[in-house]
């Protein structure tokens, strides 16, 4: 995802309006790995994430994921 032409054209808001949602959805569970959220620093779990694409990325974000390893 990180060279996703998607990701290239956002602007600050738009990152600021996801670190928001972050925070406010996200942030509890991922922050501590809570209810078996991976952390947010577990960064070669979210590598293998981005690695499945956007539209993988952006699937989990609307329904979620209970996947314990991508």
């Amino acid at each position: 995802i990180y060279m996703d032409q998607r990701m290239k054209n956002n602007s600050a808001q738009i990152f600021d309006l996801g670190y928001s949602v972050y925070m406010n959805s996200c942030a509890s569970c991922h922050s501590h790995g809570a209810s078996a959220a991976p952390d947010l620093m577990d960064f070669s779990y979210w590598d293998l994430s981005a690695n499945k694409g956007m539209d993988s990325i952006f699937k989990n974000l609307k329904k979620g994921t209970i996947e314990s390893k991508i």
